[in-house]
């Protein structure tokens, strides 16, 4: 024996109702995308930076190597060199974390509570 499903039709004020729930839902939806995508725009533009303020340094060591008129110079040059890209590689890494885990709404600003 089969049952008889009974369709529910939802009322005009019913109807009103979720309208204004998803409405607010997706503006909420669209507020958090939009703060994601900002702090995704940072996060890529200080990498971007740096990789570039690496990328000139690191082109400069074969002109500083040219220059060295000693092995011990080159050396210095070398652990120098390592010295100054292990500091920018640790202090990058903190402006990153830094980036990430603070929230900002989509303008830019930390949000209000």
């Amino acid at each position: 024996m089969t049952k008889k499903s009974e369709t529910i039709v939802p009322q005009a004020d019913d109807v009103q109702d979720m309208i204004e729930v998803n409405r607010d839902a997706m503006q909420t939806a669209l507020k958090s995308y939009n703060a994601w995508l900002n702090n995704a725009c940072q996060v890529q533009t200080e990498i971007l930076g740096f990789i570039t303020k690496r990328v000139r340094e690191d082109l400069e060591m074969p002109k500083r190597f040219s220059e060295c008129t000693s092995p011990t110079e080159v050396v210095e040059h070398q652990v120098s060199f390592a010295q100054k890209m292990f500091t920018d590689y640790a202090d990058e890494s903190v402006r990153i974390m830094a980036l990430m885990s603070d929230p900002k709404d989509e303008s830019g600003r930390p949000p209000t509570q």
